[in-house]
């Protein structure tokens, strides 16, 4: 299971109430009914009204929301749950804020967050990874064992206390502006958040990203790129032509062990930029993105999990102006795929955005092919994207203007101002129950990551600004906005409903 982000501190409850203390921590137990959904497959639907006791809910209810808030900007960013019904979430604490007894933002450049929630949504622990320009960190659960892999710009990037990890910048004090480079690390956790192992080695350029992990037989696996010749967790890479995307796979419990292996993915003639990866059974699937210089698309490579050999010889591919966005196995050894159809695809087929950037979701089967393509009228920016086992879709994501589901569900948005929105899909396809935190002047909200708890509930992370009107209420962000605008008053939400 797939996520993203951040480390520090081992807080207890009281020190993680002292960390949410600046803001809010609103959670309905599971008991209380919900405010009913979006109706589906019409656009002024119906939903329900919401159970009256017990653990009665209908399709798309809230069944608890968690906020994060403080004196400058919280994202966020992506969240995985555990096999015990835990949540993680990971966001950014942006600017010079000082969340007691977590460090202050020193260079007022972006800090990770790492957040666990238990199954009532009640925050648990927390942890500050600190470091500058700390991005792209990624998350997996594996039971309930927690691993992270990203880079960082940092002198002060610390998994625990006493381990400081080795600066990625050649000069003291950190210069943002001069630190170009990004150290590569890999930190495993259990669950209470105490340090299990740790590797931190490498120099990124700073063109390059991890992004996306998961676990295979307990070895994290994850996704980076490169553009330079580097020794980078034990393997060496020669220089590629342009940019290529890596996969790693770590070895479990001993972090001075070699890598597994590392798979090089690349086209001379091409640059690519990692985007998701996913490993099921024993394949592990990869999605990035591809440009040529004059044209974008992407790649579905599958790759066997003991060897990192490919098992398609050639990787799906989509041609044009399109952008990669999220990747899940269907369960039947084929993949689904959402990407943003920003101008004409060329190639293998002809496909011609109705607005200014369509949502699609592809189905590939086990050997590669494409069998279904849905094109979602709109302008899109985030398409993310979780399935559950009985083969249940929850999508959640960001748009302008509006997003039309098949011709028949239109979700309303703002053209200026982003508009989050979550929706359940059933196995065959149709619409069960959605929801629109809908943007405007007074406000903006974005859902940035999904997924399935084990009992099948959808929980999604993403953040406001401003005044947001969500389907339990208006939530207004702290602090509240200067002259009217959305800016800098980003806040962190994360929401559990009934599917």
């Amino acid at each position: 299971m797939r996520g993203v982000v951040a480390l520090g501190i081992v807080l207890a409850l009281a020190g993680c109430e002292s960390l949410l203390g600046l803001g809010e921590v609103d959670y309905r137990p599971v008991a209380t009914g919900g405010a009913g959904a979006q109706g589906g497959a019409a656009t002024t639907g119906g939903g329900g009204t919401g159970g009256s006791g017990g653990a009665v809910h209908e399709p798309g209810d809230r069944i608890w929301n968690t906020t994060v808030v403080g004196e400058l900007g919280q994202r966020g960013l992506r969240l995985a749950v555990d096999a015990a019904d835990r949540t993680y979430a990971v966001g950014q604490l942006d600017g010079a804020v000082d969340i007691p007894p977590l460090r202050e933002n020193e260079v007022g450049q972006p800090e990770a967050l790492l957040i666990a929630l238990d199954p009532a949504g009640t925050p648990q622990r927390s942890r500050n990874l600190g470091g500058t320009g700390s991005i792209e960190l990624s998350l997996a659960v594996d039971g309930t064992e927690v691993f992270v892999a990203g880079g960082h710009r940092s002198v002060d990037l610390s998994p625990s206390a006493g381990v400081e990890l080795s600066p990625a910048c050649s000069t003291l004090p950190v210069d943002q502006t001069n630190c170009g480079n990004r150290n590569a690390a890999a930190i495993k956790y259990d669950a209470e958040f105490d340090l299990r192992w740790w590797r931190d080695e490498g120099i990124l350029s700073d063109d390059e990203l991890i992004r996306g992990i998961d676990v295979v037989d307990g070895d994290p696996v994850f996704l980076a790129s490169y553009t330079a010749a580097q020794t980078f967790f034990d393997t060496a890479l020669t220089a590629p032509a342009t940019r290529e995307c890596l996969v790693v796979r770590l070895t479990n419990g001993d972090a001075a062990a070699p890598a597994a292996w590392a798979q090089s993915l690349g086209d001379p003639d091409r640059s690519d930029s990692p985007r998701a990866l996913i490993a099921h059974d024993d394949r592990i699937a990869v999605l990035i993105d591809t440009s040529n210089g004059t044209a974008r698309g992407m790649d579905v490579h599958v790759l066997d999990a003991t060897t990192g050999n490919a098992i398609w010889t050639t990787p799906f591919t989509l041609e044009g102006d399109v952008r990669a966005q999220d990747i899940v196995a269907d369960g039947n050894g084929g993949y689904l795929v959402t990407a943003r159809l920003v101008g004409p695809a060329t190639s293998p087929m002809a496909l011609t955005p109705v607005g200014t950037a369509d949502g699609l979701l592809l189905h590939l089967d086990a050997l590669g092919n494409l069998t279904d393509l849905r094109q979602w009228t709109g302008r899109t920016k985030h398409l993310e994207l979780a399935r559950a086992p009985d083969g249940s879709l929850a999508l959640a994501g960001t748009f302008l203007d509006e997003l039309v589901i098949d011709g028949s569900l239109t979700l309303p948005g703002d053209p200026e101002h982003d508009t989050g929105f979550v929706l359940e899909l059933d196995p065959t396809g149709q619409v069960v129950w959605s929801h629109v935190f809908a943007g405007s002047s007074l406000g903006e909200a974005e859902m940035r990551d999904v997924a399935f708890a084990p009992n099948g509930d959808i929980v999604v992370v993403g953040s406001w600004a401003g005044k947001v009107l969500f389907d339990f209420g208006e939530l207004e962000s702290r602090p509240a906005p200067t002259n009217g605008t959305a800016a800098d008053a980003w806040d962190m939400i994360v929401i559990r409903y009934a599917p």
